[in-house]
């Protein structure tokens, strides 16, 4: 099995992956390529000496865990589509199909709503969640028995637009705070959160509007009383990294009708003028 995408979330997964599978850890082009040894806290626990290597030398394999920015997809997808393997996508965000190079491009989707963040070389920190999959497609085959809280869904999309209000509403607040989850509520930060969910719910298919909304407020509500991780967009910008906020706040602020969401726009730019040109 090849993991594309050497960070948190890819590091984490693979080390519970390599349980019951030979994992192999793709990383980008130019990276270190060699043996990797992973240990991971929280969540998931446990360590794993993993095989890295750079796209042009990943091997044949039976499937592909893609867990890449989302801005990364467009990047690799001509590389993982030349492996001829199934592919199932962790990333965040919505409008991805379009990265993957259209609609008809048969990428599986799975939705990961524990955290992952990496502590130090070789380390990654996981907090409680888990992970979403469709009940017969390759995510479950994959994950079954190496994830411990796996979920299995009669249908993602749903849940894939639960997460995307969620990440388009707590992670840029949480960002542009310097704040972990369970710090949001005490700053009265939640409110701000949660008007930007309501603002943002009419860009989610009317089928599952409601359900994901309702989904949306209730992970958030866990989080600010439960969560003390610091969101991956918070970590992004402490890295001086690019952060996912276009297929997030971003594509509310496209897709609504103008003067539909001033709050989601204001905090969209704010993150646009902090993110400077890594934005």
């Amino acid at each position: 099995m090849l993991v594309w995408g050497d960070g948190a979330v890819g590091r984490g997964l693979a080390v519970a992956l390599s349980r019951n599978a030979e994992v192999i850890l793709v990383g980008p082009p130019g990276c270190s390529e060699g043996i990797v040894e992973v240990v991971c806290t929280g969540a998931i626990r446990g360590r794993a000496r993993l095989p890295l290597v750079r796209p042009a030398s990943a091997p044949a394999a039976d499937s592909v865990l893609a867990a890449l920015k989302a801005y990364d997809i467009s990047g690799a997808a001509e590389d993982i589509r030349r492996t001829g393997c199934p592919v199932v996508c962790l990333s965040n965000g919505m409008g991805l199909e379009e990265e993957w190079g259209g609609p008809a491009c048969g990428v599986e989707y799975a939705v990961v709503l524990g955290g992952f963040r990496r502590a130090g070389d070789g380390l990654v920190e996981t907090h409680p969640g888990g992970i979403i999959a469709a009940r017969s497609g390759k995510a479950a085959e994959l994950l079954e028995g190496a994830v411990d809280d796996l979920v299995l869904a009669d249908s993602v999309a749903p849940w894939r637009w639960a997460k995307w209000l969620l990440n388009s509403s707590l992670n840029p607040v949480a960002a542009l705070a310097g704040a972990a989850n369970d710090e949001l509520a005490p700053a009265g930060l939640d409110m701000i959160v949660r008007e930007m969910q309501a603002e943002m719910a009419p860009a989610v298919p009317a089928a599952c509007r409601a359900w994901a909304s309702a989904k949306a407020l209730e992970m958030g509500d866990y989080l600010f009383a439960n969560s003390s991780n610091r969101c991956s967009m918070l970590g992004d910008l402490d890295a001086g990294r690019r952060t996912e906020i276009e297929f997030l706040t971003g594509l509310a602020v496209r897709r609504l009708p103008p003067g539909g969401c001033p709050v989601c726009r204001a905090v969209y730019l704010l993150m646009r003028a902090r993110c400077g040109s890594n934005a």
